[in-house]
């Protein structure tokens, strides 16, 4: 049987380590590129602040600042548009008939949550 346990680790990493988890379990045309997950990771960041309007033009601006700050790269309003609307195709985030986008609740409910225990099954038909 093959382990790996992650502990004590910050919230960043959680998500990062969730998310890369899930992209393997995820269909080709609903994985993300990393600057999708980078992008996401920090939206998901975001303080309660935000907690309302997480990907409207307040949003926008502290991710495009933060990730500036962090990945020592620019991206403009334009881009993370883009980035969104792929995320949004993927199923990440979902968005209501007035446009406006929420985290997709099933992702967010196990983002809350403080530990995770996900188990691989692999089977064979030979």
């Amino acid at each position: 049987m093959l382990k790996k346990e992650y502990n004590d680790i910050s919230k960043e990493e959680f998500i990062k380590r969730f998310l890369d988890i899930l992209n393997l379990i995820q269909p080709e045309n609903k994985r993300l590129i990393n600057s999708e997950r980078d992008l996401f990771v920090e939206f998901l960041l975001l303080s309660d602040e935000y907690k309302y309007y997480r990907y409207a033009s307040k949003g926008k601006k502290e991710v495009e600042r933060v990730y500036k700050r962090k990945y020592g790269k620019v991206i403009n309003q334009s881009n993370i548009t883009t980035k969104l609307r792929a995320l949004i195709k993927k199923s990440y985030i979902t968005e209501d008939s007035d446009r406006v986008k929420y985290t997709n609740k099933n992702i967010e409910a196990l983002l809350n949550k403080k530990q995770l225990n996900i188990n691989f099954i692999l089977s064979t038909n030979e």
